[in-house]
């Protein structure tokens, strides 16, 4: 965990600077508000890209990288839930992007280079964050494994 919010802090204001120019193209293209959906939608479609390969050696019948140990899906059973994964992830794109659009001010929404926190804010929120969006994984996951919602 350290290590990667070391990266990414380092990494900060450079990938911002190397983004800002396209996000005020699509700014002045789309808008505010279609460059935060064009953006979330990417965002949001490689973390889609990353957890699909990840499925892989699975497919392939490794055990490399699997959370759940027993049990090998099937690559039509894959398939078979992809609806529900584009779903999600379209649904993720608008809630994501009505939060970035409802809580961020009108200059950074301008330009995502602007009110950059410093390493160390950069650093405890990416912890923050991080901690606690494996709290909320864990809890959502676990209810999902409940036999009422089985059930229903």
């Amino acid at each position: 965990l350290v290590p990667c919010i070391l990266a990414s802090a380092a990494l900060l204001p450079a990938g911002s600077a190397v983004a800002a120019p396209y996000y005020k193209t699509l700014c002045d293209s789309f808008g505010v508000v279609g460059a935060v959906f064009f953006c979330t939608a990417l965002t949001v479609l490689i973390g889609q890209v990353w957890a699909m390969l990840l499925t892989l050696p699975a497919l392939f019948g490794s055990g490399t990288l699997k959370i759940q140990s027993r049990g090998f899906p099937s690559a039509e059973k894959v398939l078979g839930v992809m609806p529900l994964v584009g779903f999600n992830a379209c649904l993720s794109t608008v809630v994501f992007s009505l939060v970035i659009l409802g809580t961020s001010t009108g200059s950074v929404l301008a330009d995502v280079s602007t009110d950059l926190p410093d390493m160390f804010s950069w650093c405890c929120q990416a912890t923050a964050s991080f901690c606690a969006a494996e709290v909320w994984a864990y809890f959502i996951h676990r209810a999902l494994h409940t036999k009422w919602l089985y059930r229903h």
